[in-house]
This record gives structure tokens, sequence and C-alpha cells, in this order.
């Protein structure tokens, strides 16, 4: 298979990856195929505008097929498998980062279904899904989910 552009920031490649599973990274791009429209579509309307403003944001985690979002314990209905939900982090990405990004997020006017701050191992990440604009902002830490309000005037 052929690398390709998705959208301005990211190729097909790094949007379909998987560092912690290499064995998978294959398969995981046949399967991602039937999702390109939602994965383009994901992409260029979270990432890419948050790129304009951040740079180049490093993916962690964007579309999972069925196999790959077994493995990484995944939920099965998970928005990673359908192309509409990305993981991603800056060096050094701190709690003030974070929300800023979300702050920037609802400015733009961006739908969004979920934005999770993710913490776990010492790392810490962003999770954004699309879908309904259901605009739930959330911190995970310890394996608990804390609801977070914030209202942008």
């Amino acid at each position: 298979m052929k690398d390709f552009q998705i959208s301005k920031f990211y190729t097909y490649f790094d949007l379909t990856n998987s560092q912690n599973h290499p064995d998978l990274v294959d398969q995981n791009r046949v399967e991602g195929i039937a999702f390109i429209p939602q994965i383009q579509e994901t992409a260029q309307r979270i990432l890419d505008p948050l790129c304009e403003i951040y740079g180049k944001l490093t993916v962690t985690s964007f579309f999972r097929g069925e196999t790959l979002n077994k493995r990484v314990g995944g939920h099965p209905r998970s928005r990673h498998t359908m192309g509409l939900a990305g993981d991603i982090t800056r060096r050094n990405l701190s709690d003030f980062q974070a929300t800023r990004i979300a702050i920037v997020l609802l400015k733009l006017g961006i739908k969004f279904h979920k934005f999770i701050l993710e913490k776990h191992d010492h790392k810490t990440w962003i999770h954004i899904s699309t879908g309904t604009n259901l605009k739930r902002l959330l911190l995970y830490s310890g394996g608990v989910y804390v609801r977070k309000e914030i209202k942008i005037f």
C-alpha cells in the first residue's frame, strides 16, 4: 500500500500507525480503507485547525481497526474504530496547555464529541472525538473520569 495525504498536515500512514503494535500496522491500514472519508473529515475538521495554531501535533492513536483496538484494550464501540477519534500530544503537554487547546476548539466553533485529557504511566495526551456536538470535557487519571466545565465568555 502506498501512503497518501489525508489532510494538510497528515498522511494516511500517520493516522493508521501503531508504535506499540508494529505487527498490526499493515492489517490496520487495510481495515482503515473503508473509513477513509471519516478519517479525512476528522483530521481536516479537528487536527488541521489545531496544527495551524500549534504546529503539527504528535498523533499517538487515530484509526484503530477491530484487531488493533482489541489488542490495546479499546472499547468495542470506540470512535477510533470508525475514524472519528484521535489521541494527540505535544512535548511536555501540561494541563494548562491542554485546557488552552480545548478553549481554542470551542472559540473556533469546532464541533467535537469529547475532549479528554488523559494521564497514564507518566504520559499525558488528549483524546478528541467527533460525532454529535456534545462538547463534553473530561479528565482521565488514575482510572477515573472527571467531568470539567469550561465557560467561554
